[in-house]
């Protein structure tokens, strides 16, 4: 008998949702529109915190921990390889110097390639997960809150104070510093963000209080305009985060809007009434499919977009959508035709685990 399917957490399905959505309505607007600028300065951050929030704390084994590190290359370095391959084969140069920038796997490296660049994101987050595997396993029972809050802050301030190289670290191991920390700092929020759905749960007058964070975590995201990054906007894949005090300012406010939006509208969409959001809730599902795939429908249609003579912000909105949808129905479809595409295991051997 296979064993009992795990309880999805609704709220935070919307959330990737959200963050997956922001994360291709930026990459559809020009770098330092508006939009996208505001989007760069907290989304990234959030998605490494949403990453954090279901992440073990407890002991780890050696055994465990090595597990989980072959697991978690299976799951995010088997995509970045295919779907980089592929953009090369279809769009770039298959060549011994595309490969070995490639197999470097930063974002400048993938740029110097004329590879699949958004994928910085998954040897990344590989490499932070990685590391709070072995932070498992090596302080143990330890591994108390007053062990990993001190952990982020290492993580963050690292993240700043390691040199930039010419064409970025490999798989990118100073923004894994970053995303380390987003990790931890999700991971101590999670038994808040519980109280906070059960709260919520309630109904009437409770609902205000996710309300009401999300609009002051909004509010905080204002602050991006006071930050002068280099290019000008916050650009986590190459390190560019401006003045360290407004980034974390931003991200801390970006990733409490998202996250108290999504406890709300779970809240509010309890019960039979969810399916109005089935939609996100499929976005989030999907989010790592979309973020492989969402390149090559931005490609292949944003010719369509200009045709349309549109105000511009119209036909940008319309090419996300139709990018959203079309990745996400792709990513459906390999889910169940061949999960590694999409950072799943083949079925058979998702149920001997």
């Amino acid at each position: 008998m296979p064993p009992p399917r795990k309880v999805r957490i609704r709220s935070l399905d919307y959330l990737k949702g959200l963050l997956i959505a922001g994360v291709v309505v930026c990459h559809s607007f020009s770098p330092g529109s508006l939009p996208s600028s505001w989007v760069l300065g907290f989304c990234m951050p959030a998605f490494f915190f949403a990453s954090g929030i279901l992440l073990k704390d407890s002991p780890a084994s050696p055994a465990e921990a090595a597990g989980e590190i072959r697991k978690r290359f299976f799951s995010l370095m088997i995509p970045y390889f295919l779907w980089s391959l592929l953009w090369l084969l279809v769009w770039g140069t298959l060549t011994p110097q595309a490969l070995f920038w490639l197999a470097h796997g930063s974002h400048k490296a993938l740029f110097q390639a004329k590879a699949l660049t958004s994928l910085w994101f998954l040897p990344v987050l590989f490499l932070a997960c990685s590391a709070w595997s072995v932070a498992r396993m090596a302080f143990g029972r330890h591994f108390a809150p007053w062990i990993r809050a001190p952990l982020a802050a290492a993580a963050f301030a690292a993240a700043f104070l390691l040199p930039r190289l010419s064409v970025g670290w490999p798989w990118g191991a100073n923004v894994a510093c970053c995303a380390l920390a987003c990790l931890a700092a999700g991971n101590l929020a999670a038994p808040a963000i519980v109280r906070l759905r059960g709260f919520a749960a309630r109904g009437g007058s409770a609902l205000l209080l996710p309300l009401l964070l999300s609009f002051i975590g909004l509010a905080g995201t204002l602050a991006w305009r006071l930050n002068h990054p280099p290019h000008g906007y916050v650009n986590v894949a190459e390190a560019s985060y401006g003045n360290p005090f407004l980034f974390l300012t931003v991200a801390t406010s970006g990733t409490l809007f998202a996250v108290c939006l999504s406890v709300f509208l779970e809240a509010v969409l309890d019960g039979g009434r969810a399916s109005l959001l089935r939609w996100l809730e499929l976005l989030g599902m999907n989010a790592l499919g979309i973020l492989c795939i969402h390149r090559f429908f931005l490609r292949l249609l944003r010719p369509w977009a200009v045709s349309l003579h549109m105000p511009a912000p119209v036909s940008t909105l319309l090419l996300a959508t139709a990018v959203l949808l079309g990745s996400a129905i792709v990513s459906m479809l390999l889910s169940r035709l061949f999960p590694p595409a999409v950072g799943l295991p083949f079925r058979k051997y998702a149920l001997k685990q």
